[in-house]
């Protein structure tokens, strides 16, 4: 018997204008189920790859006839849905497996329709010609779908016994699930208690953070006046400073003076002893003067002497007085610092 060629089909360039998100879209559904962008839009228009979207506001219903031919024969239809103007809802798996229980039913039901109609009651033929043959090629041909659409039942009856064992569970399941959903609110409202506690310490942590930032705003305005005082403290310290260094430069010069006003009075002293000295020599040269006139020019010269001398006694006694002078200014220099110093101290 000669092997029946399988008829390619042809494809044709399709320009389609997407946006870039749409592409990008299509390309990541075309990689997670395996396929090229034109394998994946080629299964998704024969029925074998679907598009499950929640929020979907139309779906289509995609049967497939004729799977086993060449020419399959493509049936779409548009299927009821509620998906549109409704807001999304958390979705519940007991109602999605009952849904898929009731959607597999229906499934079933189909094929068992169809099965029905492809397996037609056989009537008794009539002794025509050729007419067994075409009975038998009716059969051959329907055999491939009737066990196509008999495999499609098996495999639907199989999903909708592990359906129903999923939903079994999920019954079971919904006992601890509401004891946990009991133990979760008891919780949540310790974490709402606590949250409550949380915003009033939070309240009375603002007040006292306010009260603190007064606090601060006084202390900084504190700080400032006390850097001020700070401040005029250092530059009194510098003028103390300055003024003992003065009172030591003039304790040094009144020292000097002292010193000075010493050596003078000695000198003073020896001056006033050479003058006496002298007066008693002149007073000897005025005796020897009467007694001997010859020594009129001595005395003459004594005398010149004397006058150097009270001259020189002068010149010394002005000296001694400027030094007193001096050395009274040096005091009182000395008593302006003492006042200060001790009016720095005082602060």
């Amino acid at each position: 018997m000669a092997k029946k060629k399988r008829k390619t089909t042809g494809k044709n360039a399709v320009t389609l204008s997407l946006t870039s998100q749409a592409i990008d879209r299509l390309a990541e559904m075309a990689q997670k189920s395996g396929f090229s962008r034109s394998a994946f839009v080629e299964n998704l228009m024969a029925g074998t790859v679907s598009i499950t979207a929640l929020e979907a506001e139309k779906n289509l219903l995609v049967s497939v006839e004729n799977e086993a031919e060449d020419t399959a024969k493509v049936q779409v239809d548009l299927a009821e849905t509620t998906a549109a103007n409704t807001k999304p809802t958390v979705p519940d798996p007991d109602a999605e497996l009952a849904d898929k229980v009731a959607s597999q039913a229906k499934i079933i039901a189909d094929l068992e329709a169809k099965l029905a109609e492809a397996s037609p009651p056989l009537k008794r033929p009539v002794a025509r010609p050729n007419t067994a043959e075409k009975s038998a090629q009716a059969v051959t041909d329907q055999s491939p779908k009737i066990a196509t659409l008999e495999r499609q039942i098996a495999d639907q009856k199989n999903q909708i016994q592990d359906l129903t064992k999923q939903l079994n569970e999920s019954g079971k399941n919904l006992g601890a699930t509401n004891e946990k959903n009991k133990a979760l609110q008891q919780e949540f409202d310790k974490v709402t208690t606590k949250f409550e506690t949380i915003q009033s310490e939070n309240k009375t942590l603002s007040q006292t953070l306010k009260s603190q930032k007064a606090e601060i705003a006084q202390l900084q305005q504190q700080g400032v006046a006390a850097k001020q005082a700070q401040t005029e403290q250092t530059q009194l310290q510098e003028h103390l400073t300055a003024l003992q260094q003065e009172t030591a430069t003039l304790q040094q010069q009144l020292q000097a003076a002292s010193t000075a006003e010493a050596t003078l009075q000695s000198q003073v002293t020896q001056q006033r002893q050479a003058i006496a000295q002298l007066e008693q020599a002149l007073q000897s040269s005025r005796a020897q003067i009467a007694a001997q006139a010859d020594q009129a020019q001595a005395i003459a010269s004594l005398k010149q002497a004397h006058a150097d001398l009270q001259q020189q006694y002068k010149l010394q006694g002005d000296r001694l007085r400027a030094l007193e002078a001096q050395t009274h200014q040096a005091t009182g220099v000395a008593s302006i610092g003492e006042f200060y110093l001790n009016r720095w101290r005082k602060y």
